[in-house]
């Protein structure tokens, strides 16, 4: 190729020194362009990988899952954590509000009052405006990076702490909500066991850890000494409505299992009533009805509702995915992992207040904006640096 560039400028009377500067400079542009090309490849292969990376840098799928306590009703709006902050939803206006920003992703709503946490400070603020004031900051014999909420009860709250380096967490019991001790002066400790159910006021039953062979919390129901549930068993998981409880009762050999377990309603004054169904969890408690999960012969969940009036189980629907529930008044919110966002569903009651049917699913507002986060985007952005660095890995291999 040369020796026609040399001839074709001969011809045009060109100094030599000038063709031999034009040759060198044609001969040198094409792998001058390869060479840009093949820097340029990596650095966007790498602008890929970030941008599919960018969800879990900044909070993930919208809406935070972290387990039961991640949502929670006042009065017919809607609390609940998602993108590091707690956020407030009202079906009326179909707006949604920031009540705290950097919460944990565990708080509930007790007594017209949310408790959160933020870095190792426990909060209380109103549920409707937000703004928290501090009620409690933990400080152990080590350094703590956080801690959360694990439940609250009449004036006392149980937190988990977490070390500042690698560990198992420490449960923090009896952590007063008061003011009238000092925050210095609150006691910490190991928690051995559960909560233990209970019914509000006087009840005759009480209720006493049974220990199982795969060590989780049982407990038995018992009048005057005497258990009112069939001998071997006990309760593994509860939810109350009033003073209707309703009880999974599984031997206490195994607690729990894929297909359930008997349900049974007991009562303040130590009556046990087996309904011929069995479940696996409840999800959600109003103030006349409590919403469960039935597991029938195939392996199938049933969203089903028992009305505490009535004392009926009536069945929703036929097929319900594993979700976290609230529920309020007028809809049930469901939290559904596997489709990245919160539903909401309409209740239909009758003309004596029991609820007969779902209506048509909707989705919180706030979701449709965040379909930058979801799994397929992430994964066609994976997809995209993938492609993008075969050209790279292409030149690698060919080199000489």
């Amino acid at each position: 190729m040369k020796g026609n560039y040399k001839a074709a400028m001969d011809s045009l009377h060109i100094p030599v020194d000038f063709q031999a500067s034009t040759v060198r400079a044609m001969q040198n542009a094409k792998p001058r362009r390869r060479r840009r090309a093949v820097r340029l490849a990596p650095l966007a292969a790498c602008l890929c990988v970030l941008l599919a990376l960018l969800p879990t840098l900044f909070g993930g799928g919208g809406y935070g899952a972290g387990g039961a306590g991640s949502m929670a009703a006042d009065g017919n709006a809607l609390l609940y954590w998602g993108l590091g902050s707690i956020r407030r939803f009202d079906p009326a206006s179909g707006q949604t509000a920031t009540l705290a920003k950097g919460a944990g992703a565990l708080f509930c709503v007790r007594r017209d009052t949310l408790y959160y946490t933020a870095g190792t400070t426990l909060y209380a603020a109103d549920p409707a405006t937000g703004g928290g004031r501090a009620l409690y900051t933990v400080t152990l014999p080590y350094p703590v990076r956080a801690i959360q909420l694990c439940g609250v009860h009449d004036d006392t709250a149980t937190l988990e702490a977490y070390p500042k380096w690698d560990g198992d967490g420490i449960r923090l019991v009896d952590v007063r909500l008061t003011d009238a001790m000092a925050l210095g002066d609150r006691p910490y400790e190991y928690e051995t066991a559960g909560e233990a159910p209970s019914f509000p006021g006087t009840s005759a039953v009480s209720f006493v850890p049974v220990p199982t062979a795969d060590g989780a919390a049982g407990w038995d129901a018992q009048v005057d000494g005497v258990s009112v549930l069939p001998a071997g068993t006990a309760i593994g998981a509860w939810a109350q409505s009033g003073n209707c409880m309703l009880a999974l009762v599984s031997p206490a050999s195994g607690l729990g299992s894929a297909a359930g377990a008997p349900l049974y309603v007991l009562s303040p004054d130590g009556v046990a009533r087996a309904l011929d169904v069995r479940a696996d969890r409840f999800y959600a408690t109003g103030a006349r009805e409590i919403f469960l999960s039935l597991a029938d012969e195939g392996g199938g969940k049933q969203l089903a509702v028992f009305d505490v009036p009535t004392g009926t189980l009536r069945t929703l629907t036929d097929a319900f995915p594993t979700a976290e529930c609230v529920t309020t008044q007028d809809a049930l919110y469901a939290y559904v992992p596997n489709a990245g966002g919160i539903r909401y569903y309409p209740l239909c009651r009758d003309e004596d207040g029991a609820i007969r049917a779902l209506g048509d699913a909707a989705e919180l507002p706030y979701m449709h904006t965040q379909r930058l986060f979801s799994p397929v985007v992430r994964l066609f952005m994976l997809l995209a640096a993938f492609v993008l660095s075969i050209p790279l890995c292409i030149y690698f291999a060919m080199r000489k």
